[in-house]
């Protein structure tokens, strides 16, 4: 990880004063663990993680509003097509 014996220690207490009674010291470490791992992959900092996440309720609820607008133009078309295929079929006799 690029850091020596001596501060590993350091770094130990830093995670065990960061870290409260709702994360615990495990947690904490990976889930820096995790924001390292994120930006070495994907070059994402932790405020381009943030910021990401922050975005995604937002655009979750814009997606639902469209989906369900998608729906609705689904089964009005749907329901076209049943009233022209009814239609179609009082105006054609079918042979037999």
């Amino acid at each position: 990880m690029g850091v020596s014996n001596e501060k590993v220690d350091q770094w130990l207490d830093i995670s065990q004063n960061i870290a409260s009674t709702m994360v615990s010291n495990n947690q904490f470490v990976e889930a820096a663990l995790e924001l390292a791992e994120a930006t070495a992959i994907n070059g994402m900092s932790y405020h381009s993680v943030v910021e990401d996440y922050s975005q995604k309720p937002e655009l979750s609820k814009k997606l639902d509003v469209e989906i369900q607008q998608k729906r609705k133009e689904i089964a009005g078309l749907k329901e076209g097509y049943k009233s022209k295929k009814s239609r179609i079929r009082q105006c054609v006799p079918l042979p037999g």
